[in-house]
């Protein structure tokens, strides 16, 4: 700025000669002409531009130019991203100054990770609807990080896999324990094609990818790349749940428009603004590389939730894995209000569906499980209702399967589904918006009705938008009303209501 403004000064003021300066008075003019001899013959000074051009000094001085604009462009752009993403400063709660601290830790990125010993399994996605050119580029960033850790058998050890459709093993955790055979042997990766079967690649990295090489005192990550929604988004997620159960911490990178953000959330480990980034395209791998790897060297060992034992114990069925089956044969029905919650929460409903049914004994008891939802909302190709199911196998491939009804009727249609089966009768509501009076009512009633046929209506609210003292209001006993800040923390809710049902007599 300084810069052009002394041009256009220049340009104003200076003249060629003492003549054409109206700057300059008659005395001092004729002083001028008097003490210096000039030809004003020749008006115009004569610029030897070739000469400026080839000089070594101007052509230093335009590198130079070049070299602090390059680093200013660095300061205004790229460093105000990096303290944000990697090493979170926020200037809207710290203030400018203190922003320093966090300036004099950039110099702190890692070339290793210390040699702190950690299990990584990368997982790149290979479907057909990533490009070759694309799929290299996955390569290119995993190789490019993979050159950051410090590799070896006391160290970092690394592993890889493909999916699609199916899932393909490159190389096993551990199997090489230099950067240059690891490298070697993921120069020929073959793209798949096929489906985005994220399920089957969670899945695999849970029961095979890191048994091989468990060990208590070694973190295991994940860091998995995708571009687009799975093909299961109900099984994704429960998979997603299995795999942080037990210890594995991920990383899930969103490339992309065609992502489904609320997937991502199910899949990362959290805090979500840790261990999920979104990037606009493959080529933006490359800016992420230095921020992922320093998040993976952070990385600390996670311990597994206890395995699931036969046995009824109240505080592993509150607060950890434990199992537990009803005193007496059960019918539970599950209403789903979709039409007002949405596709994306009711996913997170059926995930928690999905893992009580999955601690539940059914051999000691006869358990049937229906599945009811308003319309608009989740719909199997059959259309039918999940009924009688008396087995663990067949009760997790059924739950995808459920009917259409409006809100006003799910109640009366959960109550007639039910009454008349023996045993317990058990029904729950997921509400998280309030009711009209005319809705609350109608509702009421049912609920009424329901006592009567002694079914016992548990009521789960949802976020802060209901009305709990409707929700109370449509419970056989208060103490049937179970609330939770949002569906993202719905799974809180897992033990606590696996513990009524199973109480129940």
């Amino acid at each position: 700025g300084c810069t052009v403004l002394w041009a256009v000064a220049w340009f104003l003021v200076a003249r060629d000669t003492p003549d054409q300066n109206k700057w300059i008075s008659k005395e001092e003019l004729n002083y001028i002409k008097s003490n210096i001899q000039f030809d004003t013959s020749k008006r115009t000074a004569v610029v030897p531009w070739c000469q400026i051009a080839t000089n070594p000094a101007f052509l230093a001085i335009l590198v130079a130019h070049f070299c602090v604009n390059c680093v200013l462009y660095a300061l205004v752009t790229s460093i105000p991203i990096f303290m944000k993403t990697v090493l979170k400063y926020d200037i809207k709660s710290n203030g400018a100054l203190s922003s320093l601290p966090f300036a004099c830790q950039i110099h702190q990125i890692p070339k290793e990770c210390g040699g702190k010993p950690a299990d990584i399994m990368f997982v790149l996605d290979s479907s057909a609807s990533i490009s070759f050119k694309d799929f290299q580029k996955e390569i290119n960033f995993t190789q490019n990080l993979i050159k950051i850790f410090d590799i070896g058998s006391d160290k970092t050890r690394v592993g890889l896999v493909t999916f699609s459709t199916t899932v393909v093993p490159v190389l096993r955790v551990g199997e090489f324990e230099t950067k240059v055979d690891i490298l070697e042997k993921t120069n020929g990766i073959q793209f798949q094609g096929g489906n985005t079967n994220t399920a089957e690649a969670l899945s695999y990295i849970r029961q095979k990818g890191f048994k091989a090489t468990e060990s208590k005192d070694r973190p295991k990550i994940a860091i998995i790349l995708t571009d687009g929604q799975s093909n299961d988004v109900v099984r994704t997620i429960t998979e997603a749940a299995k795999t942080k159960t037990d210890g594995i911490t991920v990383f899930v990178i969103g490339i992309g428009s065609q992502v489904d953000e609320q997937e991502l959330e199910a899949i990362a480990t959290k805090p979500l603004s840790h261990y999920m980034l979104k990037i606009g395209n493959f080529d933006a791998l490359d800016s992420i590389k230095d921020e992922l790897a320093i998040k993976a060297c952070e990385v600390v060992p996670v311990t597994p939730a206890p395995p699931t034992e036969p046995m009824m114990n109240d505080d592993e069925v509150l607060y950890g894995e434990g199992t537990c089956s009803p005193a007496k044969p059960m019918s539970i029905a599950y209403a789903v209000d979709t039409s007002s919650i949405g596709a994306e929460n009711a996913y997170f409903v059926m995930v928690l569906i999905n893992r009580i049914a999955s601690r539940l004994r059914m051999d000691k008891q006869q358990i049937s499980l229906s599945v009811l939802t308003s319309s608009c909302g989740l719909q199997s190709q059959d259309g039918g209702l999940i009924d009688h199911v008396h087995d663990q196998k067949s009760l997790q491939n059924s739950l995808d399967t459920m009917t259409s009804a409006s809100f006003q009727s799910i109640l009366r249609d959960m109550r007639q589904k039910i009454q008349s089966d023996k045993g317990i009768k058990v029904g729950f509501i997921f509400l998280s918006r309030p009711l009209s009076k005319e809705e609350f009512h109608k509702s009421e009633l049912e609920s009424r009705r329901a006592k009567f046929k002694k079914i016992h209506i548990f009521v789960v609210g949802i976020g802060s938008r209901l009305d709990e003292s409707q929700a109370i209001g449509l419970t056989v006993e208060k103490n049937h009303y179970m609330h939770t800040d949002s569906y993202d923390t719905l799974y809180e809710l897992e033990g606590p209501i696996l513990y009524r049902i199973c109480k129940l007599n």
